[in-house]
């Protein structure tokens, strides 16, 4: 059609020429439409992947504060002078599996690729916070959920262990039950009724002292001081054998040691499991707070910041291991 407009002059070798180059020029304007109008789709594209991992980087944040404040008081309980239940507080991180869900290639397209992203400034910065968040997703998809069977794991050894400082317990009453209904029916030698006293004067002190069902306190207070009297009093203990038997005694007294000890184990190593939980997630939050504020607030970030957590290198947690006495002395 465009020919037609053309003088009738032309010659036909000027017209074909004429012809050929408006048909390649038509080609080349349609390719660079086209991909003027793929370039604008990709990034608008991109945009909308910065605008929701925007929000999810905040929520990531947040999560990871919120969760390791949990783990922190969780730790706060483990110990063996605690009382009372124990209780951790679970926040769900739902931010970690939408970036998940994202994927590496495509949230890497959108932050690197594209006219709006071509810059040489903290380039190496930038990618090293840009894997942060990785190794966020990463430390939320292997501790956290197994955090919580941890908790629970934890829980049920603790009962089983302090159950059975409970059964050492009531053998050492029944152990002296018998010695002390003696003593109230006669009048005993002068070195008996002595260990008598001082034994009373051990169960005094112990009934009379803060808190004296927390374990700490029953072995302070009441376990060792009798282990003591008893290695004291060896040969008066042994005139007694038919209403008190020193060796059935010391065996619960040693036996509810024992239990002690293990509980007291195991609150220490899960103690520090739960430590190491605080400490992972909150160093995570930090690396995102700092990569939040590269991506999204220009001029806020110092060199050092990134250095401090961008190339910190995540450690796997121990194993927990805690040494568990045998119950038999």
């Amino acid at each position: 059609m465009i020919l037609t407009l053309l003088p009738n002059k032309i010659p036909d070798d000027e017209r074909f020429i004429i012809n050929v180059l408006i048909t390649i020029s038509t080609f080349f304007l349609g390719f660079l439409i086209k991909g003027f109008i793929e370039a604008v789709a990709k990034f608008r594209n991109r945009r909308s992947y910065r605008k929701m991992m925007k929000i999810n980087l905040k929520n990531l944040q947040a999560g990871l504060f919120i969760q390791a404040k949990g783990y922190k008081e969780f730790q706060k309980q483990i110990v063996i002078e605690h009382n009372g239940g124990f209780a951790i507080s679970q926040k769900v991180i739902p931010s970690a599996g939408v970036i998940k869900e994202m994927g590496y290639d495509v949230l890497f397209n959108a932050y690197f690729s594209g006219i709006e992203n071509f810059s040489f400034k903290n380039r190496n910065q930038r990618e090293r916070a840009f894997n942060n968040i990785w190794d966020a997703i990463a430390v939320v998809s292997k501790y956290h959920d197994k955090s919580f069977e941890d908790s629970t794991k934890f829980i049920e050894l603790n009962i089983a262990v302090n159950e059975k400082r409970n059964e050492g317990l009531e053998k050492v009453q029944r152990a002296t039950e018998p010695f002390r209904l003696y003593i109230n029916n006669t009048t005993p030698p002068e070195n008996i009724g002595l260990y008598f006293q001082k034994l009373e004067q051990i169960i005094k002190q112990y009934a009379e002292a803060e808190n004296y069902r927390n374990p700490k306190v029953t072995e302070d207070y009441f376990i060792q001081p009798i282990l003591s009297l008893n290695r004291e009093n060896m040969d008066t203990l042994k005139t007694l054998r038919p209403v008190l038997d020193l060796v059935e005694l010391n065996l619960a007294l040693l036996q509810t040691s024992v239990a002690y000890e293990n509980q007291n184990n195991l609150m220490s190593a899960y103690n520090n499991h739960f430590y190491e939980l605080y400490k992972s997630f909150i160093n995570e939050q930090k690396k995102i707070r700092i990569t939040y504020k590269l991506f999204y607030i220009k001029g806020t970030l110092r060199k050092l910041q990134i250095r401090k957590y961008a190339i910190v290198k995540n450690r796997s947690l121990k194993p927990l291991h805690y040494k568990n006495y045998n119950q038999q002395p």
